[in-house]
């Protein structure tokens, strides 16, 4: 049964997803069209492209994209002959990979993009529309592209055309679901910190950690989805978080690692971490002076990450094996998705593949991430219900089963920390009541009147002295209070309103309770501990009590 708990957030999860699958499939052919959107008109402009060699010859083009044209120069001017579609006004989208553009028609410029090197900003890879009017067919467009770096000056993204709506359409089409995707996951982050935070903060700080590092991740698939620019219009923005979340990836990882699973390398993780603070510095550092851009650090960043990797994993192994840290193999069985994650994106990254750039590592980390918030929600849930009833014990424990006020205990708990505290003890004054004629009623009366009389006497000293304190049972028929003023005046009026609500509670009743008072109040140097200033207090109940008694003998 308990191994059956231990996989049910994945059973539910897989059963989940089969009867999204299935019911999707089911109904795809049965849906209705003609509730069906418009289908955007957006076309392809892949083909027919070519560039001129150093003889001026027409070199073509293979189709769009291409990912590594040879060219030895910084630019590249590539042209394409309008056909008849662009007769009537089109607007053509294309997309720069770390490249700046300039686009001509007719060999006149109509639409440039250049990035200013004298003020150092990172460069980014964007999308850009550029409107062709209407008897544009027979044209020459060509478009110039121009990078700093050389891996990108033969690299040839696709050309799609339509009106702005349809390119849009195109754009959410295409690319929306990682832009959905990483916005999920960044609120799922932000979700688990506030229930870290205020559901379970015994364990708070290590998860904290672990959600920044989803938010960060988050951040990079959002950057990297190519569909961001259209709701954060910055090159800036876009330049720079696409290589600084990458930069940060480490820190929470290694922090949460450090907090929840280390036992022996507590030092060794502390040091990465401050190593990869040191990092994120310096790669802003060095793109502001203008000394290396992002992209040219971006190898460096990469391969400490890897590194940290390898020896995260050797240390985890050497915690397990050599000192039996179980919880070194469970985060292991987590950390190897994360392996996974890093080595798809870096072999389809160098493979400059970047079309595909964070899409296979969000489809892995949103399945595991689905899977450890499922679990989580388990966790949560288990947590809660252990701590309500822990709550309940611990409400037994401090609460005197009888009168429903607190207890001994209570008392002695609230009474040794008041005492201690130089921001309270010095308005600090103990009160101990105790009931004169108790055993007569019990006697008299019985145990169950005698029950009743201290429900209504700690109910009467509650209403009499309790908005300046607290007030307990400390066991039998006596009673306390730890009142936070030692103002005479205020002690003398609690106590005639103890006397009244006395007499008006018992003035009809066959019996009059009476109840002794004594009180001390707290002086530096005069109480060395909480027994001191108690024993004094009961001691001046008792004298109280002798003077009530000798009273009425006379």
């Amino acid at each position: 049964m308990k191994k059956f708990q231990n996989i049910q957030p994945y059973v539910f999860l897989i059963l989940t997803i089969v009867l999204i699958v299935f019911f999707g499939i089911y109904f795809s052919d049965k849906t209705n069209s003609s509730i069906a959107l418009e289908k955007s008109e957006y076309k392809y402009l892949n083909t027919g492209w070519y560039v001129l060699d150093d003889q001026d010859q027409v070199v073509y083009l293979d189709e769009f994209p291409i990912l590594d044209y040879p060219n030895s120069k910084d630019e590249i001017t590539i042209y394409h002959i309008l056909d008849d579609d662009f007769k009537s006004q089109q607007t053509i989208l294309i997309r720069t990979s770390l490249q700046d553009v300039i686009v001509y028609l007719d060999g006149e410029a109509i639409y440039q993009h250049l990035t200013d090197d004298s003020k150092n900003l990172p460069l980014a890879s964007l999308w850009h529309m550029i409107d062709l009017n209407e008897d544009s067919d027979g044209k020459v467009l060509s478009i110039t592209y121009h990078s700093p770096y050389e891996r990108f000056n033969g690299y040839f993204n696709q050309v799609v055309y339509g009106s702005p709506g349809d390119l849009q359409s195109y754009l959410l089409d295409t690319f929306g679901y990682r832009l959905l995707i990483g916005l999920i996951l960044f609120v799922t982050g932000l979700m688990l910190m506030i229930i870290n935070q205020f559901v379970d903060k015994k364990h708070s700080t290590g998860r904290v950690y672990l959600a920044m590092t989803i938010m960060v991740v988050s951040v990079w698939i959002m950057m990297e989805s190519k569909i961001v620019q259209l709701y954060v219009p910055s090159e800036v923005l876009i330049g720079s978080l696409a290589y600084t979340s990458i930069a940060a990836m480490g820190l929470p990882l290694v922090a949460y690692i450090r907090q929840q699973v280390s036992v022996k390398f507590k030092k060794i993780y502390f040091g990465m971490a401050i190593y990869f603070s040191l990092q994120f510095i310096a790669i802003i550092v060095l793109q502001a002076t203008g000394i290396y851009s992002f992209y040219q650090t971006l190898w460096f960043v990469q391969l400490s990450l890897v590194l940290s990797i390898l020896l995260t994993l050797l240390l985890m192994f050497i915690e397990y094996y050599k000192y039996h840290n179980n919880q070194s193999v469970k985060f292991l069985k987590h950390f190897m998705v994360v392996i996974l994650f890093a080595a798809i994106e870096l072999l389809n990254y160098y493979f400059s593949d970047f079309g595909f750039t964070s899409v296979y590592g969000v489809f892995i980390m949103t399945a595991y991430l689905l899977v450890m918030l499922v679990k989580y929600v388990f966790d949560i849930q288990y947590r809660y219900r252990l701590s309500y009833q822990l709550e309940v014990v611990n409400q037994l424990v401090y609460i005197d089963a009888l009168t429903g006020g607190k207890n001994r205990y209570a008392f002695e708990t609230d009474f040794e920390k008041d005492f201690g505290n130089q921001n309270v003890n010095h308005q600090l004054r103990l009160v101990i009541f105790d009931f004169d004629n108790f055993k007569e009623i019990n006697d008299n009366f019985g145990h169950i009147e005698g029950d009743e009389t201290l429900k209504t006497g700690l109910k009467i000293i509650k209403a009499s002295f309790g908005k300046y304190g607290e007030c307990y049972r400390l066991g039998g028929d006596e009673f306390a209070c730890i009142m936070h003023t030692n103002d005479k005046k205020i002690y003398a009026e609690c106590v005639q309103d103890l006397d009244i609500a006395l007499h008006n509670a018992f003035e009809a009743s066959t019996y009059m309770l009476e109840i002794s008072m004594g009180s001390s109040i707290f002086a530096s140097g005069k109480y060395e501990k909480p027994s001191d200033m108690f024993r004094h207090a009961d001691e001046s109940m008792y004298q109280n009590k002798r003077d009530k008694k000798s009273d009425q003998k006379e």
